[in-house]
């Protein structure tokens, strides 16, 4: 959760508070904590609980990351697929 936090450049307070429920989110916020999961806002809040379950494995794996890994791992696939990211410009 801190290192959510860091990256999507909010409290860890906050990050606890709309998991819980207890604050609504912005179109800002929910942006940039999509943008620090590297997946879209739609992501986020389109899916139901069964939807989340089958992909578990996949958030396990980016929550058990470091912030370091994660950046390498998107300078990865940003080398791979530099016609996918060339499209988004403003996404670093």
């Amino acid at each position: 959760m801190e290192q959510l936090a860091e990256a999507a450049g909010v409290t860890q307070g906050s990050i606890s508070q709309l998991e819980r429920g207890q604050i609504n989110y912005t179109q800002p916020t929910l942006e940039a904590i999509a943008k620090a999961l590297f997946c879209s806002p739609a992501d986020l809040i389109m899916h139901t609980p069964d939807h989340a379950a089958a992909d578990d494995w996949m958030a396990r794996f980016f929550r058990e990351r470091s912030l370091d890994e994660l950046k390498r791992i998107e300078q990865m696939l940003r080398a791979a697929f530099p016609e996918e990211t060339a499209l988004k410009t403003n996404h670093k």
